[in-house]
């Protein structure tokens, strides 16, 4: 299915790269907390159904796995503690699956290496790029807000979108289910 209909997704996942690139600098700690909390905690899947139709999304099975029941999935969920750990979402989506799982994560010494942890954590892939670009954003979003930056640790944000693994598979487009 050709992306068009969900083209209109991408301006919100730009304005999430923009506030995880931006951080919290020139915000005070309500202003970014009203910024920040909608957008991990269920805005995207709102904003796909303010602005795709609904046949749209039921013929490229878009629906967003909600934070809500992420959050009950992953809480049931043990993550050894020696072992390597990897998480793969096959159709992540805005990343609510992911994101739940980061916040079992642990924190690097600082916002770099958290991502850069993370990256080798959480694997994502989902056949829409605006989905993708919001997955990726949102997790930025989760590391600075769990070491509560507020703008004081600056990032790369090339880097940092690098260091988490997340693909748009455009190949898969083109495979139908029997």
């Amino acid at each position: 299915m050709s992306g068009t209909a969900f083209s209109t997704f991408m301006p919100y996942s730009r304005r999430l790269q923009r506030l995880a690139l931006r951080g919290s600098r020139g915000m005070t700690r309500p202003q970014w907390s009203a910024a920040c909390n909608p957008a991990l905690n269920g805005e995207p899947a709102r904003t796909l159904r303010q602005l795709v139709p609904i046949a749209a999304r039921r013929r490229a099975g878009a629906f967003f796995t909600g934070f809500r029941l992420a959050r009950r999935l992953l809480k049931m969920t043990r993550f050894p503690a020696r072992r390597p750990l990897v998480i793969i979402d096959p159709t992540c989506g805005a990343g609510d699956l992911l994101l739940s799982a980061a916040r079992r994560l642990p924190l690097g010494p600082d916002l770099e290496q958290t991502i850069v942890q993370w990256g080798q954590i959480l694997h994502g892939r989902d056949l829409q790029p605006q989905f993708v670009a919001a997955a990726r954003a949102r997790l930025l979003l989760l590391a600075r807000e769990r070491h509560r930056a507020l703008g004081r640790s600056d990032i790369n944000w090339p880097s940092a979108c690098r260091a988490i693994p997340m693909w748009y598979n455009k190949a898969q487009e083109s495979m139908k289910v029997r």
